[in-house]
């Protein structure tokens, strides 16, 4: 009789605890909806709001559909965040204002007071509440109180519900009257952070960073093309003798495809008085459209510039001396192939700041 006894005892045990924790459970459900029902938003928070972990309750009688969404108003922020969540639908008179933050760790969160629950969001997102009512109120734009912010506003539990509200955030940024972008709470390193973006963008603004001067970049477009062109009927021309040799039929020598060597050096010299013009002249974002391509122009030339010398080192150092043509000929071509890497380089390093 013993083990049946003992037996006994333990199920009758676990059938009492089993009944208590439902007895607990409901307990607690109710005093959550009765808190809720108590709340009223003009006195700040209920006495008896009750900490739920996952918070699926704030939005029970918050149902949204269509193009609804749910909008957050502070209410304070002492002693504690407490807010009112309610739904609005998503028109062109609406009025509100949007939160774009980082979500920080999930891990480390703190309890905010919504409808009279407390619901847990990261820290970064308290901070965020905290700072937002006196952003919104030196703002000039911001004719709501009103915020949108994804992680409160969206029932992060109701997958069908996130995929329809993702889908309306374009949308909702751009309705909204201003969107505050929280970094961080102030601290030495966001103040320096914040200080270089404004030099940044104050060199923008004192250089035109942000306008196009149409006419510079047709002219400096129009000088690669050219450029570009002469140097494919000069391949042309080397594809044919493969070596720059003497015409030797001619009464003066000279070196085949001269006029094409001396095309791509007027070509160089236009192209180089064009960039130089520019480069002394305001000047915005047309030096970044026209990059890529006189990046590829002067490095067309460089190498084609290479293979000439070598080239032109095996002809007979007689001729390159005493004939006037391809001394000549040499000699300008080397200095216009100079002066134009020149003026690109300083090209290129005046472009570079604006990536920075």
């Amino acid at each position: 009789m013993g083990p049946i006894l003992s037996t006994l005892l333990s199920l009758a045990f676990t059938i009492l605890c089993i009944w208590g924790w439902w007895y607990l459970t409901g307990k607690v459900r109710s005093v959550a909806i009765n808190s809720y029902q108590a709340y009223d938003p003009n006195t700040g928070r209920p006495d008896s709001a009750v900490l739920l972990p996952e918070g699926s309750s704030l939005y029970a009688n918050l149902k949204i559909s269509g193009r609804q969404i749910r909008l957050l108003t502070i209410l304070s922020t002492e002693p504690e965040i407490s807010c009112r969540l309610e739904v609005a639908e998503l028109k062109g008179e609406l009025s509100f204002n949007a939160l774009s933050y980082v979500w920080g760790d999930p891990r480390v969160t703190k309890a905010i007071l919504v409808n009279g629950h407390r619901i847990l969001v990261t820290i970064n997102l308290v901070s965020a509440l905290e700072y937002a009512p006196y952003h919104l109120r030196k703002s000039k734009h911001a004719t709501s109180k009103k915020l949108w912010v994804d992680a409160i506003c969206i029932n992060q539990e109701d997958i069908a519900e996130k995929s329809r509200q993702v889908s309306l955030m374009k949308h909702i940024y751009s309705q909204s009257d201003i969107v505050l972008c929280w970094l961080g709470s102030p601290s030495d390193l966001m103040h320096a952070a914040m200080d270089s973006v404004e030099v940044i963008a104050s060199e923008r603004y004192i250089h035109d960073a942000d306008v196009v001067y149409h006419k510079h970049e047709h002219e400096l477009l129009d000088s690669f093309g050219q450029l570009r062109s002469h140097l494919k009927k000069l391949h042309a021309v080397d594809a044919k003798s493969r070596l720059p040799f003497v015409e030797e039929r001619y009464a003066m020598s000279g070196i085949v495809g001269d006029v094409e060597f001396h095309a791509v050096a007027n070509a160089l010299q236009h192209t180089t008085k064009v960039i130089f013009g520019v480069l002394q002249e305001s000047h915005g974002v047309e030096l970044g459209l026209c990059e890529s391509m006189l990046m590829g122009v002067f490095h067309e030339v460089r190498n084609w510039h290479d293979q000439f010398r070598k080239r032109a080192n095996k002809l007979d150092a007689c001729l390159q001396k005493y004939s006037h043509p391809v001394g000549f000929l040499l000699a300008l071509l080397s200095y216009r192939v100079r002066k134009f890497s020149q003026i690109c380089q300083e090209y290129f390093l005046q472009k570079r700041p604006e990536k920075g």
